[in-house]
């Protein structure tokens, strides 16, 4: 291994080490998010206890030829009503007397919907067609059954929380999809709460053009777009994302470290920049910059290359790296048909972090880290998880880590779901499957295996109006450091 590959590893061990040892805290709304949801998981255990044990004793009754006396059924009964009054004292103990009330209204209630106007956002009277402050048409806003916030967008799951809307959906309706299977602690097989991400995973045909009756010029344009050299390579091109912003954005980057993990992803759909990517090959375990999430793109053009970390800087939004390598080179880099890498897989068992500037990226999806046990099982990040999963019941600490982490891995789904990219997880030997779920316990469920010509001939990107409904938004936050670099944003959002 040469010397520019040592820099490389050791600048990857280094923001590796910065990753590990950055824990976020987190705020009282999460801390007391977790003690209601745990609260809700131990009531309603009591309440199944209750239902069960009715039921159960009626049937074993009825087939030995006696009767449940009333006596015996209204002690059993008696159980729901003590579950009931326990969820009460709970609920109190966590958020007080006023949001007991507000649990109990809402258990009565259905979640409302809003009549909100489309242009000014004056919200009217229910039944109402239109505005009758400026005309434009009333939309109908559902609240999120699990946070209770606003889904103005028309989303299909919440950002927040990750739970998905649903039109007048009841407390208790939420309380049963919440409770798919009651948490049991002497099981690491169940399958609890469930997140279900499914609306945008269909890939849809795309043409690739033709190589025949190209210029010379147009042919060398056309095998350095991202779709030929997929192909060519048979090779997933990536761009992680790290997961905290001091490693995010380091003196390479044009945008602020006070940027969100949101804000990251609102760039690269809105703006399309030029960014740094790397390839994996199915089936091959490649080292990849820190980070539990990513993109995979599908779009674009490929300029500098280089087999290990390149160390290349942004000039601006649409300009990075250095001169433009050659069809040749970008080909050795992303499929590492090398004498070089075909060696460091042999030695070392896996593939270096390699770098190549793709401009005018487009993203294909939105993926994240998994792994899959010797049951085949998918589980969120790695096998960690699955260890962990197995100590929930060893200690409140351990428990609230685990759920943390699983809550989390939610979001980034969510939020990557709202803005409309279909959702994958990449294993470590470099599998991508479509991500249809994310259970409680830390397990996926998937669909189909990806391969990299699904990307290459897949949808990729965001309509124009979409790109800039999320572009303005950006905008506002004024999250680039340069007053140049807000100004070229501000351009090409006018621009669509």
């Amino acid at each position: 291994m040469d010397k520019e590959q040592l820099q490389a590893q050791s600048r990857e061990s280094q923001a590796e080490e910065i990753e590990k040892n950055i824990s976020p805290e987190k705020t009282v709304e999460e801390t007391r998010e977790e003690m209601t949801v745990a609260s809700e998981k131990e009531v309603a255990g009591f309440e199944n206890e209750g239902k069960k044990g009715l039921q159960g004793a009626e049937q074993k009754a009825e087939t030995d030829g006696f009767a449940v006396s009333a006596e015996d059924k209204t002690e059993l009964q008696e159980l729901d009503r003590e579950a009931e009054a326990a969820k009460g004292g709970l609920m109190g103990d966590i958020g007080g007397d006023e949001d007991m009330k507000q649990e109990q209204k809402a258990t009565q209630e259905s979640v409302k919907i809003k009549n909100i106007c489309s242009g000014c956002g004056r919200e009217g009277k229910e039944g109402h067609n239109f505005c009758e402050e400026c005309g434009k048409k009333m939309e109908s806003i559902k609240a999120c059954p699990g946070c209770g916030k606003e889904n103005k967008a028309g989303n299909k799951f919440c950002e927040d929380c990750g739970n998905k809307f649903e039109k007048n959906e009841t407390t208790d309706q939420k309380g049963e999809q919440q409770q798919v299977n009651i948490f049991n602690q002497q099981s690491v097989e169940l399958h609890s709460e469930t997140n279900i991400f499914q609306s945008n995973n269909a890939l849809e045909e795309r043409k690739i053009v033709s190589h025949e009756g190209l210029s010379e010029k147009e042919l060398e344009e056309q095998k350095r777009t991202v779709e030929d050299t997929i192909l060519r390579n048979n090779a997933f091109i990536v761009h992680k994302i790290a997961d905290h912003e001091k490693v995010r954005h380091n003196e390479n980057s044009d945008v602020s470290d006070e940027a969100t993990y949101e804000d990251d992803i609102d760039i690269m759909l809105s703006l399309e920049p030029s960014i740094s990517a790397s390839s994996v090959t199915p089936g091959k375990k490649a080292n990849l910059w820190p980070g539990t999430s990513g993109f995979l793109l599908g779009g674009g053009k490929i300029g500098e290359a280089s087999t290990s970390d390149g160390g290349t800087r942004a000039h601006g939004i649409k300009s990075r790296g250095g001169e433009n390598s050659s069809i040749e080179e970008i080909d050795r880099v992303v499929g590492r048909n090398h004498k070089d890498s075909k060696q460091d897989y042999e030695k070392f068992g896996y593939n270096v972090y390699n770098e190549f500037v793709v401009n005018d990226s487009e993203v294909a999806g939105f993926f994240q880290n998994a792994e899959q046990d010797e049951k085949g099982r998918f589980w969120a990040y790695d096998l960690k998880m699955k260890e962990q999963y197995k100590g929930v019941t060893e200690s409140p600490a351990h428990k609230e880590m685990f759920e943390g982490n699983i809550s989390k891995y939610k979001k980034r789904f969510a939020v990557a779901s709202e803005r409309g990219i279909p959702l994958y997880i990449m294993t470590p030997d470099r599998l991508v499957y479509e991500c249809m779920a994310v259970n409680d316990d830390g397990t996926i469920e998937v669909g189909k295996q990806i391969t990299p010509e699904d990307i290459a001939k897949g949808r990729v990107g965001l309509p124009d109006d979409k790109r800039k409904e999320i572009g303005e938004r950006l905008l506002n936050k004024k999250i680039f450091r340069e007053d140049k670099i807000q100004k070229e944003a501000e351009e090409i959002i006018e621009a669509l």
